[in-house]
């Protein structure tokens, strides 16, 4: 809170996620397509570990694509 103990602290990060997703009807087929993106400006960063254990490297960008459909 008030840093006193700095070596054990991480550095704030602002990470980004978005999404997107449409439906398109087609003949009586719904296509629902998806994409996730997680990390969108692609920042290194650390997490500060649970208790005592250490920092660890935070995930690059990941992108998921995903396409639903029903009849």
């Amino acid at each position: 809170l008030f840093a006193f103990n700095r070596s054990i602290k991480v550095e704030p990060s602002l990470i980004v996620a978005v999404s997107a997703g449409h439906i398109v009807s087609l003949a009586g087929l719904l296509l629902r397509p998806e994409v996730y993106v997680d990390n969108l400006l692609n920042h290194r960063y650390l997490l500060k570990g649970a208790f005592f254990s250490g920092a660890s490297a935070g995930r690059p960008r990941t992108v998921q694509v995903r396409l639903n459909f029903s009849i």
